[in-house]
């Protein structure tokens, strides 16, 4: 292959890159990404590798003319904006006219650039080269259509990848090459770095920092966003978004960083040499000039923004040539819906007239379908917001939160340790903090006070009043002095509650129903003259058109006002709240307007709100409200009652309540729960609540009263309330919560046990449920002799239950309540023996020992009571909780018995001889009667070792046990059974 040849395959690859890249996003459009057409253009858009040999470009040359002089001119942008004009042209089946064109602006340009060389022997090489240009672009053609062979996959050229325009701009391309004062290369390259560090402005971004205005480099306060593909919904990472600039849209609600994203994306474009980007500012173009000409507004912008000079032509031809990116920032901000729809052409009409260039637009999601950019061209990308650590491990509010604390003003302690107690201390604000506006604000909060309040209320009311009162003059916008920020807030509060309440305005509001409805408030409570009302809605109006401030424009009708409505949804709900708190006369008022909205599921954020500034206005107002939801919610019908509770459960950390609506609260989640099982009442006693110590107190007060009421009635509300009492430290999920609950639950459940309501429950019901007959032996209402007595063991099971021997009893799980407690009173054993902080205190240890003696008494002679019994019930739960958990207790049960135990001279432990009969029982129960794996713990497996092994020696063990029981050790290690397996089967 000639070294012409190898240039060309080379370039014709580069070239190719941008067009194959337009039809690889829409293939990603269209769901095919990673297809077979997809793969093909991954190969024919990678340039050709192999290596150029300056020695054969050598052979060919001119004289005066060397290699190197060669691929600098082939390096430059004139000759790329011509080359990719060429694979253009062969796409659209090769325009012989527009070809000869081409050829003879290469021919120019190697004049131009090589003006001492041979003119016959330079116009040779040019034709040489283009020759081998145009032929391996002809040779990419037919491979890309041989890919798009298959008829299921055609796509629309000309239409996909802009080929056509790109061949249509060659005319006006040539005729700038053409001009006869051109800028010379070498002062091109210093125009160029001229205004590279004149745009370098734009890497540095203001402080979010109302109290330290200082602009710093981006990277320091920066944090790179995620960005959704509008039309797939993938994920794109910022890096990979700046290098997919094409034709494309940024999409983002008001304060999530769309500007900072555009303006450091065409920095570093420009940084890494690929585009030399012209940014425009929308809100500062005048759409309605006649003969509008986009070249002259960049100038302007270039002039006025950068105080750069620019050449003359020079723009147009960055632009022809590919060189340039086009940044329209803010297209939403437009003022009206016809100069909207106006710039959107413009825009489109750029990206037509100038083919080779990028295009980057900006604008809000909502207001931005009124004047789309056409969807096939231009790619749709949308800002998320920022991750809080559910998708990213630690999240974008972690490393915002880390750079602000770094670069802000300087703080006593170290920048990490004040991020870390923020992240704690915002926790219960997900939804605001992921917002970067918001969370900027939330951090200057913070860095003055040192707390974030846990009323939403103070926290929306900090956020508005930085808001309202800093705003625009950070925007670098005049306030009106004669507007009163009071009159502002309370007005902004009437349109939040009217645009809340009323459903044809939750979409935005009209301008003219703002002007309308602002005027009302103002007249009815702060201005005296209608007009001077009239004149004061206006001026707000203007205020917050076009600006990402609390109340804006989000779009515009047909007639080209205004729609309104608030920037971020939790602003609207704290302003609808303070209407709503200021208009009710009582709390009890307040809690009838919230009452329908929280039971049909609405409302969550603002009710809390409202609680929130019911303290302020009245003496205990969130627990009047509170207690009026409550006391209304029990007259109603159907689930609403739960919902109320459920609501509370939710954000008991933020809304106030005095100790006797917690005791409500604590009475209707404990009705619920021992109705539904409802979590509500989990939540209230969880370690990791607000008020633990408040919660279980409240707990303490109502179960006790509810014990007592219950005593007598012999009532199955009674035996539910006594079970919940006997086994709430069960509530918590996980052992680790059950420890820490602990602290709690053991003084409550404590004094609890010693309410004689509860053995009186538990008596009543013995002979006629499992729970009864369960709570008895875990309350000590009775003892294992009386739970040993027939009429006793017929209860502890179904009708159906075999139940000849109080060891199955013991191990049985198919008459116990599962929802909560133990699975079994064997589990009751293992768990408060094993001593896993589930109120293992000496009272319930010495019950279990207890019950672990009668039991050895209560079988004798083993070789007469444990042989040939009905087997218990035993589901896979109990294996589950075995493997899971009850293994490894009662291996410390097992050994902690063990060490307690005197030898032979002592007649061995009753105790241990109880726990050793369970685990038997268990044992053979698991080899018999389950497939699955089980679980053997050493204590355990040196049994199970005897069992199976003749030669193993019992004699440590024995010595430990009651006497009778030594032999029957013995005796069942050989192969004796307990359990008779032929009369009943396991779950």
């Amino acid at each position: 292959m000639s070294i012409e040849a190898a240039i060309a395959g080379r370039l014709a690859g580069v070239v190719a890159g941008p067009l194959v890249g337009r039809l690889q996003r829409e293939l990603a459009r269209r769901g095919r990404a990673r297809g077979s057409l997809a793969h093909a253009l991954d190969r024919i858009a990678a340039p050709d590798g192999r290596p150029v040999s300056p020695t054969a470009l050598l052979n060919e040359l001119p004289h005066g003319v060397n290699n190197r002089d060669v691929l600098s001119c082939i390096e430059t942008p004139e000759f790329r904006a011509l080359a990719q004009q060429l694979m253009a042209v062969e796409i659209l089946d090769g325009d012989l006219r527009a070809a000869t064109k081409i050829k003879f602006a290469l021919r120019d340009l190697f004049r131009e650039r090589f003006p001492n060389a041979d003119v016959a022997a330079l116009n040779n090489y040019s034709e040489l080269l283009f020759v081998h240009l145009h032929r391996r672009c002809e040779g990419l053609v037919r491979e890309l259509r041989a890919a798009l062979k298959d008829e299921s996959q055609a796509i629309d050229w000309a239409h996909a990848t802009l080929a056509r325009a790109t061949a249509d701009s060659i005319e006006s391309y040539l005729a700038v090459l053409a001009r006869p004062h051109r800028l010379r290369p070498e002062d091109r390259d210093e125009w160029t770095q001229r205004y590279r560090k004149a745009f370098s402005l734009h890497e540095e971004i203001p402080l979010p920092d109302l109290g330290n205005r200082r602009r710093i480099h981006y990277s320091e306060i920066f944090v790179q966003p995620r960005l959704a593909h509008g039309q797939t919904g993938d994920w794109t990472s910022f890096d990979d978004f700046v290098d997919s600039i094409d034709r494309t849209v940024l999409l983002g609600d008001p304060g999530a960083g769309k500007s900072t994203s555009s303006a450091i994306s065409a920095s570093l474009l420009f940084q890494r040499g690929r585009s030399i980007p012209f940014y425009v500012v929308m809100r500062e173009v005048d759409f309605t000039a006649s003969g509008f000409s986009l070249v002259r507004v960049v100038e302007e912008q270039l002039s006025h923004r950068y105080q750069i000079k620019v050449p003359e032509g020079l723009v147009e031809e960055l632009l022809l040539e590919g060189s340039a990116l086009l940044v329209f920032d803010g297209l939403d901000e437009v003022q009206s819906a016809s100069l909207r729809r106006r710039s959107s052409e413009i825009i489109e009409t750029a990206s037509r007239l100038y083919p080779l260039s990028r295009v980057l637009a900006t604008s809000r999601i909502v207001g931005y379908s009124s004047a789309r950019l056409n969807p096939v061209t231009f790619h749709e990308y949308r800002i998320q917001p920022f991750d809080d650590g559910l998708v990213l491990e630690n999240g974008e509010v972690r490393a915002y939160v880390s750079k602000w604390f770094s670069v802000g003003s300087r703080l006593p302690e170290p920048p990490g340790q004040v991020a870390d107690a923020f992240m704690r201390e915002s926790a219960s604000i997900p939804d605001l903090r992921c917002n970067p506006l918001l969370l900027a604000y939330i951090c200057v909060l913070y860095r003055g006070h040192r707390f974030i309040p846990r009323s939403r209320a103070q926290l929306y009311k900090k956020c508005a009043e930085l808001l309202l009162a800093d705003w625009d003059n950070f925007q670098g916008l005049p306030v009106d002095s004669e507007t009163d920020l009071d009159t502002v807030r309370h007005t902004l509060a009437a349109l939040a509650y009217r645009s809340i309440t009323d459903p044809q305005w939750l979409a935005g509001m009209p301008e003219a129903d703002v002007k309308t409805v602002a005027a009302a408030a103002m007249s009815d409570e702060f201005v005296p003259a209608h007009e001077e009302a009239r004149r004061l809605a206006e001026d707000l109006v203007d205020l917050c058109r076009g600006r990402a401030w609390i109340f804006t424009e989000l779009g515009t009708e047909l007639d080209g006002s205004g729609i309104f409505g608030f920037t971020h949804q939790s602003l609207q709900e704290y302003f609808a709240a303070l209407h709503l708190a200021r208009n009710s006369g009582t709390p009890e008022l307040l809690a009838d307007r919230l009452l329908p909205e929280l039971m049909g599921g609405r409302w969550e954020i603002l009710a809390q709100i409202c609680m929130n500034l019911a303290d302020e206005k009245w003496a205990g107002g969130s627990s009047r409200v509170v207690t009026r939801l409550l006391e209304r919610g029990q007259t109603t019908e159907g689930d609403g009652l739960r919902t109320l509770v459920e609501f509370m459960a939710r954000r008991l950390d933020v809304v106030k309540v005095n100790v006797a609506t917690m005791r409500l609260l604590m009475r209707l989640a404990i009705e619920s729960y021992l109705s539904t099982g409802s979590g509500e009442l989990r939540e209230f006693l969880s370690p990791s609540g607000p008020y633990p110590e408040a919660a279980w107190a409240a707990f303490q007060a109502v179960a006790e009263s509810q014990l007592t009421l219950e005593a007598d009635r012999g009532t199955r509300h009674g035996l539910a309330v006594a079970w919940l009492v006997a086994n709430v430290h069960y509530l918590p999920a996980s052992p680790r919560d059950r420890q820490a609950v602990d602290v709690h639950a053991g003084p409550v459940r404590a004094h609890l046990d010693s309410v004689e309501g509860l053995r009186k429950i538990a008596l009543n019901a013995l002979h006629h449920s499992p729970a009864g007959w369960a709570l008895s032996l875990y309350t000590a209402a009775a003892d294992i002799r009386t739970l040993a007595s027939p009429q006793a063991r017929r209860a502890a099971g179904p009708p159906d239950a075999a139940h000849s021997n109080v060891l199955s009893v013991m191990l049985d799980t198919a008459g116990t309540p599962h929802s909560l407690g133990p699975v079994s009173p064997a589990a009751w054993i293992f768990d408060i023996l094993g001593g896993t902080g589930t109120g293992a205190g000496q009272r319930w240890y010495g019950r279990a020992r207890d019950a672990l003696a009668d039991l050895a008494a209560m079988l004798g002679d083993p070789m007469d009571t444990l042989v040939n019994l009905d087997i218990p019930r035993l589901d896979d739960r109990f294996l589950e909780y075995w493997n899971t958990h009850g293994a490894a207790r009662c291996d410390r049960a097992v050994r902690e018995l063990y060490e307690q135990s005197g030898g032979a001279d002592r007649g061995g432990s009753p105790a241990l001889t109880g726990l050793v009969y369970l685990c038997m029982g268990l044992m053979e129960l698991f080899e018999e009667a389950f497939t699955a794996q089980v679980r053997y713990p050493l204590s355990l497996a040196l049994l199970a070792k005897a069992r199976r092994e003749d030669s193993w020696d019992t004699a440590p063990l024995l010595p430990r046990l009651t006497y009778p029981a030594r032999r029957f050790v013995q005796n069942w290690s050989k192969g004796s059974h307990i359990w008779n397996m032929d009369r009943a089967e396991v779950s």
